[in-house]
């Protein structure tokens, strides 16, 4: 990961956390120096710190757990700043496994209060049906294309994730995932109205008692001073099923 700093970056994010019990969005915080390499993330449950920093695989570890990353410039990948990753711990007997976006978050105050900037990039999302008196489906979709519109005079975010290149798992049910009207709050945003729809018309994958994230980060810094880069996680999860998701963009 890059950075707009020569000592040490800020690192933050967010990332899906799940349980056999539970799913939920964590913020993830940490720092990378650029003298040593040493690298810290944490999700608030668990904080790993590796003084050698990212491999050439784009992975840091511990004793206890190792995080790989994808879409970065460390795997191939053509971000600077963010990439998207997953790791897998146990903590007091209980198993994590947490998928999400971690990177060289831009400083609060950088963050622009007027004009706007579109960031096209890639998505993947996980949609769950539990379908009455059977077992639930997971489908996959994977290569997607994922827009974020920051329109930092009104404070305002909307993300759409479609087109995706990639369906596993039987027929996608949906096409398009987006929340419009989120809300930036220094270098991050979230809430907004989320809906996800199939050839324009609305789907109702959750169903009743639905409870929904989605939140995202601005990355680094462009020579414009604007926010180079953006990432984030969706969640919505209710009686009938779960969408998980994941976004970068440049």
């Amino acid at each position: 990961m890059d950075s707009t700093a020569t000592t040490t970056s800020a690192l933050g994010g967010k990332t899906i956390q799940a349980t056999n019990t539970d799913l939920a969005v964590r913020d993830v915080s940490g720092s990378l120096n650029h003298g040593t390499g040493r690298a810290v993330v944490s999700d608030g449950t668990y904080s790993l710190a590796d003084e050698d920093g990212f491999n050439a695989a784009g992975q840091i570890s511990d004793a206890g757990s190792t995080i790989g990353t994808t879409g970065s410039v460390l795997t191939g990948g053509s971000y600077e700043y963010v990439a998207v990753y997953g790791q897998e711990y146990n903590v007091g007997g209980t198993d994590y496994a947490t998928i999400g976006v971690v990177g060289t978050v831009t400083n609060s105050a950088d963050v622009p209060t007027t004009g706007s900037a579109t960031y096209t990039g890639d998505a993947d999302v996980i949609v769950v049906q539990q379908v009455f008196g059977g077992s639930p489906t997971t489908t996959n979709l994977n290569n997607g294309v994922s827009t974020v519109d920051a329109d930092f005079g009104n404070g305002t975010v909307d993300v759409t994730l479609d087109r995706f290149a990639t369906v596993s798992g039987g027929t996608a049910p949906i096409d398009t995932v987006s929340a419009t009207g989120m809300t930036i709050s220094g270098n991050s945003f979230t809430g907004g109205t989320f809906a996800t729809t199939n050839g324009g018309a609305a789907v109702d994958i959750t169903g009743s008692s639905t409870q929904t994230t989605v939140a995202g980060n601005f990355f680094g810094l462009d020579g414009a001073s604007v926010p180079d880069e953006v990432g984030g996680v969706v969640l919505s999860e209710g009686n009938s099923g779960a969408i998980v998701g994941t976004f970068i963009a440049d």
